[in-house]
């Protein structure tokens, strides 16, 4: 045990001191008039720990054998409690005591204050020690030692002992033990050697007039060590205060000094960085009695020249300064600090600025002393000339605009609030984003701030927001201000280049722009014609070109005037418009011909003649629709041609050309009629219509199958499936939905099939409940018409709370495109689903819009890696870093994963190498019809 020494020491000091006591005690009790071990028990706690007490204890048993005879103790249970009781009152004395001082005198300290040597020894002695001495006597009365009638004054006698051992023996201890505390060790002599002299002339007075059989020093005796001991105490803690008062004083005085040498270093330095003259001059002539060593340094004079002419002063003050400053001289008579400004010629005939601040001290009426400062302010005086300039500068027809480093405006001049509406208080400390339009993207803002990072300078075009709401353009410069290195603010200068734009605008929609239908004209659209054929080579992708005549517009034109058709052709550019997308391009030829120029953004032919055909029809149906032409009801029909591109190396002009020739094919088949040039793909939309009228069949039927393929763990457990359909086609057989989706989806007929989807899938899950077999969740998926219905999160509910299967067991499945078109509706829609407790996916991840934003923002629980990724995954590094990428941050995100279209044992070991933990493929199982599914998973799964 560590310090066990100390421990042991302590034990035997307690026994040594308490026999030493009870040699001069009277039998039987040995009730001495001074106890030691009171004091060296508590002092060895204070100093050592509550780990004493063991020994304290044992200790007492040894020193009360003396009382109770071992022999009688081992034959008397009463007297063997008796000499516990009486050992415990003796811990219970130096515990109770520890408490007390800490809890009430805040100790440990020195014992240097009179008010603290008092309460310490009051609460170790005198409270302390009452309680545990009157146990003590009361034990050895019972137990018979000490008789009734001795009972008081046995309990004052032992009291006082153990208040004398206390106040006698706490010091002595320290001062032998103590060696954390100088004070102690400097007692020794005053205190300590006093204290054991005294204690041996009581035990020596004690055992003397025992021997004379005497009771002098009962109580009289005890009183002079502990008188000793606390007039020391007191003595020599007066003469420590006295001491640390001293040290304390001389340590603040050393403080002082060393911050007035301080001070003093930095107040030359300061005067030697500030430009400063200091000069003292005689205070009728103004002749220079002192200047100190800057002043050659400033004005490029040597000292003794400033010292020994009279007049030199004056004769170097600028001459337009030297009536103001004799003026000044001649008025100023109080004593005391003036400030006055003035220039001098330098040396070398430069001009410098002074600022001169002197004292007058008069006595008696006479100035008797005159000194002072010049400061050189010539630096201060060349910036506010430029501060003035700039000032007026600033307020120039051109807005201004700055920022601090940190982007927050503390600056605009009057031109800013006239161009942009705001007063400078309403943009003072606000970000310049308030300015911002939302007309460009990170992209730009990208490039502004990589110009201000390497040039330091940004110039261009700026499309920003009046208060008001109203956007508007203006010609910007920003430039980053730098000092040392590190920016400190930036300056935005700029002006308003509406009306600039508004003249360009119109030139360019006289040159671009049909006149009179405000679509594009034929240049406009060759010219977009040209980039998207490069556009669709690049990137191996088709568009379509739709070529449209309005049939027998000649006649209206002719019958009704031209004011008529006119509006006509401008009611058709609208609706020509209207149901289009934003990259594709309507354009008037002339007359009444018009194109449709479609995006290309597919690789697949069949989708491109889908796509186009569709797009045709909405236009045939929407020009079917009768016009009201100056209250005139005129109903007309339209001759359309289509044509794709690029098949080859085709112009604009001849592909324009070939759309037409299917234009007029359309007009020799009896007009309102939608041609292809290509004949195969008249075919394909043949076909096309062929499988809408099929689908619709098949809905009426429910000519349709579900099928399962599950998903499993990285042991191969099943813990999910996706439900997948399929079209029994009664001539095709099995039909897979790759070759039906597309059509079900333009033609609206996806709406009927997935709400077939999701009846049947929760009936399913009901069945197999009914049946006993534990059902893990299913999972379907939703198209993003079917997604964006009002009623979609309604259908969801009905389903679940028709077949009354709980929701945890069905989950959708959305792919990236569908959940970014309106965020809000995706966002309140799935949580609407969470908190019906159906799960949500993310389904080929990685193919789409893949964005933190979107993933940060929506309720999501599993990611599904697209099958592409996973194909590639062993030859391509690229697709394995991605997944790698995708499962690390779905972890962060706390989503789970499935890889797609695992089909080989190599993909399943290396996606598992990734962190991949769930998975769904061929390797595992291919869709199976409800029956085989169940039989093959669904019964390990009761059986589990």
């Amino acid at each position: 045990m560590k310090n066990a020494w100390q421990y042991a020491l302590a034990g035997l000091l307690f026994y040594a001191t308490g026999w030493l006591a009870m040699m001069i005690a009277p039998p039987p009790a040995y009730i001495s008039s001074i106890w030691p071990p009171a004091g060296i028990g508590l002092a060895a706690v204070l100093l050592w720990g509550y780990r004493v007490i063991p020994f304290i204890f044992l200790a007492n048993i040894l020193l009360y054998l003396k009382v109770f005879d071992l022999a009688s103790v081992l034959d008397s249970p009463q007297k063997l409690m008796a000499l516990c009781s009486v050992a415990s009152c003796g811990v219970l004395r130096v515990w109770l005591a520890t408490i007390l001082i800490k809890r009430f005198a805040q100790f440990p300290y020195t014992l240097i204050a009179i008010r603290k040597i008092a309460l310490f020894f009051t609460l170790t002695g005198g409270v302390a020690a009452f309680i545990p001495t009157a146990l003590t006597v009361f034990a050895l009365h019972i137990s018979g030692v000490i008789v009734t009638q001795d009972i008081y004054y046995a309990f004052i006698k032992a009291w006082i002992a153990d208040c004398t051992g206390v106040i006698v023996f706490v010091p002595l201890f320290f001062i032998i033990f103590d060696r954390q505390q100088r004070i102690w060790e400097e007692r020794i002599i005053t205190l300590g050697l006093p204290l054991v002299i005294c204690f041996l002339a009581t035990i020596a007075l004690a055992l003397f007039f025992q021997q004379q059989a005497t009771q002098y020093l009962q109580f009289q005796g005890v009183f002079l060590p502990g008188f000793v001991s606390i007039v020391l105490l007191i003595l020599t803690g007066r003469h420590e205060w006295i001491k640390i008062q001293v040290e304390q004083r001389t340590e603040q005085l050393v403080k002082k000094n060393h911050k007035l040498s301080k001070r003093d270093k930095q107040f030359k330095k300061l005067l030697q960085t500030q430009s400063v003259i200091i000069w003292r001059a005689d205070p009728v002539s103004y002749r220079f009695l002192y200047v100190n060593e800057e002043a050659e340094s400033i004005l490029g004079y040597p000292v003794t020249q400033w010292r020994d002419e009279s007049d030199f002063w004056w004769q170097r003050l600028h001459d337009d300064d030297k009536d103001r400053v004799q003026a000044f001289c001649a008025e100023e008579q109080a004593a005391g600090n003036v400030d006055l400004e003035y220039r001098m010629i330098s040396a070398e005939g430069t001009i410098v600025w002074f600022r001169d601040s002197h004292t007058k001290v008069i006595k008696d009426g006479v100035v008797s002393e005159l000194y002072g400062l010049m400061l050189d302010i010539t630096k201060q005086k060349l910036a506010e000339e430029e501060f003035r300039v700039a000032a007026i500068t600033f307020e120039s027809q051109q807005g201004i605009l700055i920022t601090d480093r940190l982007g927050k405006i503390i600056r605009v001049n009057k031109a800013f609030t006239e161009i942009t509406g705001f007063l400078p208080r309403e943009v003072i400390g606000k970000d310049p984003k308030i300015l911002k339009s939302g007309r460009h993207d990170k992209s730009f803002y990208k490039h502004f701030w990589q110009e201000l990072a390497d040039v330091g300078k940004f110039e261009g075009e700026v499309w920003n927001r009046r208060k008001n709401g109203e956007i508007y353009p203006e010609w910007q410069i920003v430039t980053a201000v730098e000092n040392n290195r590190e920016v400190t603010h930036y300056v935005s200068v700029f002006s308003d280049i509406t009306h600039k734009k508004e003249a360009e605008d119109k030139i360019h929609n006289l040159a671009f722009y049909d006149a009179l239908t405000g679509l594009p004209n034929r240049r406009l659209l060759l010219d977009r014609f040209e980039q998207e054929i490069a556009i669709a080579r690049r990137h191996k992708q088709f568009g379509a070109v739709i070529f449209l005549d309005l049939d027998h517009f000649k006649l209206l034109n002719d019958s009704q005037g031209h004011l008529v058709g006119d509006e006509l052709l401008i009611q058709v550019a609208n609706r020509l418009s209207s149901v289009l997308r934003e990259e594709d391009t309507p354009a008037r030829l002339g007359g009444d011909e018009f194109v449709v120029l479609l995006h290309a953004n597919s690789e697949n032919l069949i989708e491109v003649s889908d796509h186009a055909r569709t797009v045709a029809e909405k236009i045939r149906k929407q020009l079917n629709t009768p016009f009201l032409l100056h209250h005139y009801q005129h109903q007309i029909s339209t001759s359309i041609g289509i044509t794709l591109f690029p098949e080859g190396d085709e112009r604009p002009d001849m592909i324009l050309q070939q759309a037409d020739t299917a234009m007029y094919r359309s007009k020799s088949g009896g007009r309102n009629a939608i041609s292809f040039f290509q004949p195969f793909m008249q075919e394909a939309a043949d076909q096309r219509l062929k499988i809408e009228q099929d689908l619709r069949m098949a809905i009426e039927k429910e000519g349709f199958m579900l099928f399962y393929q599950p998903q499993v763990d990285h042991t191969g457990v099943m813990i999910g499936a996706e439900v997948l359909i399929r079209w029994d086609h009664p001539e095709q057989g099995i039909v897979s939905p790759a070759d039906f989706i597309l059509v079900a989806e333009e033609s609206s007929l996806i709406l009927d099939i997935g709400l077939w989807v999701l009846k049947n899938t929760c009936q399913q899950i009901r069945t197999w409940l009914a049946m006993g077999i534990t059902v893990p969740r299913l999972s379907f998926n939703v198209s993003s018409r079917q997604f964006r219905q009002r009623e979609f999160v309604d259908q969801i509910k009905n389903a679940i709370s028709e077949t009354q299967i709980p929701p945890h067991l069905l989950g959708i499945e959305l792919t990236e495109s569908v959940m970014i078109i309106d965020i809000a509706d995706t966002v309140a829609k799935m949580k609407a689903l969470k908190s019906l407790g159906v799960s949500i996916a993310v389904d080929d991840f990685g193919t789409g819009y893949s964005s933190l934003a979107y993933l940060k923002s929506l309720p999501l629980d599993v990611l599904k890696i697209d099958r592409s990724f996973v194909g590639d995954i062993l030859l391509d590094s690229n697709d394995a870093i991605i997944i790698e990428t995708i499962i690390s941050m779905a972890r962060h995100l706390r989503l789970r994963v499935v890889a797609e279209g695992v089909e080989t044992e190599e993909q399943f070991e290396l996606l598992k190498k990734l962190g991949c933990l769930l998975f769904q493929g061929y390797y595992f199982s291919r869709p199976l019809p409800s029956v085989n599914f169940a039989q093959k998973y669904l019964r390990s799964a009761k059986s589990e």
